[in-house]
C-alpha cells in the first residue's frame, strides 16, 4: 500500500474532507456541525490523506496566523485507518508546506486524547487545558 497526500484543489475533495470531518468530529465525537464548518474554511488550506491514489483516509487544514506562524487544524483520521501512520503523514504534510510558506513556527489546539501523539511530532504543551466544543484541549507549539 502507498500513501499520499495532496493540497485539496478541487470542490469534490473539499466535499470528501468535509466529509471525514463530519464523520470523525460531528458523528464520533459529538462536536455540533455549526461548530465544525466555520469561517475559516475559505482562507484555509486544506489536505486529503490517500492510501494508493484512490480510498481517503484523513483531512487537515492549515492557516496561517502570520508571516512565521503556521496553525494546523481539524486534523481527521476515519476510525478504520487510525494507528497507521495516516495522522503522522499528515502532520508532516502541513508542516513541510507551512515551511514552504515561511513559517517557523507551527501551533494547534490538540485534544487531550491525542496529546501524545503531537509530542511524539514534537509538539510541546503551552498554557493550561482548555474546553473547546466540551472536550479538552491543549495549545501546543513546535518549532519547524
Amino acid at each position: 500500500m502507498s500513501y499520499s497526500v495532496q493540497v485539496v484543489s478541487t470542490q469534490k475533495q473539499l466535499e470528501q474532507a468535509f466529509s471525514i470531518r463530519t464523520a470523525v468530529f460531528v458523528a464520533e465525537q459529538q462536536v455540533p456541525h455549526e461548530l465544525e464548518i466555520d469561517e475559516w474554511e475559505q482562507e484555509a488550506t486544506h489536505f486529503l490523506l490517500y492510501q494508493d491514489s484512490q480510498k481517503v483516509l484523513g483531512t487537515s487544514r492549515l492557516r496561517m496566523l502570520d508571516e512565521k506562524t503556521a496553525k494546523a487544524e481539524r486534523v481527521a483520521v476515519l476510525a478504520d485507518a487510525r494507528g497507521l501512520g495516516a495522522g503522522k503523514r499528515l502532520m508532516h504534510a502541513m508542516e513541510k508546506y507551512a515551511r514552504e510558506l515561511g513559517a517557523t513556527q507551527m501551533v494547534l489546539n490538540g485534544q487531550a486524547r491525542v496529546e501524545k501523539f503531537y509530542e511524539q511530532l514534537g509538539y510541546r504543551i503551552v498554557g493550561e487545558p482548555f474546553m473547546d466544543a466540551n472536550i479538552k484541549h491543549y495549545h501546543m507549539e513546535k518549532r519547524l
